[in-house]
């Protein structure tokens, strides 16, 4: 409950803050609620196979998965559960855009739970390339520029805070 105040009002005093405009949240929200659909676990499996198919080295992180060729991934109970959590965690984030500052003690105890599974902080960015792609092939035109970078925004967020929270682990 401390280090999360703690956190939090670290946070508060950090500068380089992401900001939305009401505009931008509202873009944001909209494409989120439309992308998602309620499928937190079919989106999560999406975009880790996305990624896994775009960066091979990242599957072999996941031990539950190591190996095994993309046809048989969706089978993986494990590789359900875990992607279903990453898309809860993200979609917490999404839906306090209006205070990022209730999510940044979340973020950073995340990080530091992956430094138990030898994550190199310099992958947490390939799941947001697997995330916009995935949108973009779902969404069409409605996923615009700027709403590509609104999210490109809030995934630099989500990556910043794990990546501190890996590093601050690893001290």
């Amino acid at each position: 409950m401390m280090a999360g105040l703690y956190e939090r009002a670290a946070y508060l005093r950090y500068e380089s803050k992401p900001t939305f405009s009401a505009k931008e949240r509202e873009g944001i929200k909209r494409l989120w609620s439309l992308w998602l659909s309620g499928e937190f676990s079919e989106r999560g499996v999406a975009i880790f196979l996305r990624m896994f198919k775009n960066v091979p080295a990242t599957q072999e992180l996941f031990h539950f998965v190591k190996g095994t060729p993309a046809a048989q991934l969706n089978s993986s109970i494990q590789l359900l559960f875990h992607t279903t959590r990453v898309v809860k965690y993200i979609d917490r984030v999404v839906h306090n855009l209006e205070h990022l500052e209730d999510v940044v003690a979340i973020l950073r105890e995340l990080g530091a739970r992956h430094i138990h599974y030898k994550v190199p902080g310099n992958y947490f960015p390939h799941l947001g390339v697997a995330l916009r792609q995935d949108m973009a092939d779902r969404l069409g035109n409605q996923f615009t520029k700027e709403i590509e970078q609104g999210y490109v925004k809030i995934w630099d967020f989500i990556v910043e805070n794990l990546q501190y929270g890996l590093k601050t682990a690893a001290c």
